[in-house]
């Protein structure tokens, strides 16, 4: 090989390095927020507010934005509160913080958040027997969500 070829392997092979140790980086964030996903739950407010409706959600034909899961999540009411307050794969968890961003509170989230909120949708539906999409219209129309990333969401719901 000449000086140019060894440069370019050289230079390539330190390219693939750079980016698997940031890949690698982002997987490493991903797993730390699996491990912790929704432990707030197990934990009072959460705990006792949200046995009765999990129960009912899991052992009842609830379809996803039915009145009968509004009635349900509306009971777990201080327990919902203060959950969406401490975990950042909720939207709401964004509001406090959206004023800086014209009150568009999913523009304050980051992609470690988004990809936990889908895979969150992901597990609840599968629990239900829903549709793991029908969040997103939900969040389209409650929040605005752009047409760019409902399409980014719906991409990667296909590609799990």
């Amino acid at each position: 090989m000449n000086e140019k070829e060894l440069f370019f392997e050289y230079d390539t092979r330190k390219h693939q390095q750079t980016v698997a140790k940031y890949m690698l980086l982002i997987a490493k964030k991903i797993i730390d927020k699996a491990i912790a996903h929704d432990a707030s739950k197990l934990e009072e407010p959460e705990r006792s507010t949200y046995i009765e409706p999990v129960y009912s959600l899991n052992h009842e034909d609830v379809e996803y934005g039915s009145d009968r899961y509004k009635e349900l999540t509306n009971a777990m009411g201080e327990g919902w509160d203060h959950h969406v307050r401490v975990n950042d794969h909720h939207i709401e968890f964004f509001i406090p913080f959206s004023v800086q961003t014209l009150n568009d509170p999913i523009r304050s989230m980051d992609l470690f958040a988004l990809i936990e909120m889908l895979c969150d949708w992901i597990a609840a539906s599968q629990r239900r027997g829903n549709n793991p999409s029908l969040p997103i219209k939900n969040i389209r129309e409650k929040y605005g969500l752009d047409e760019q990333l409902d399409a980014i969401l719906r991409n990667t719901l296909q590609m799990i």
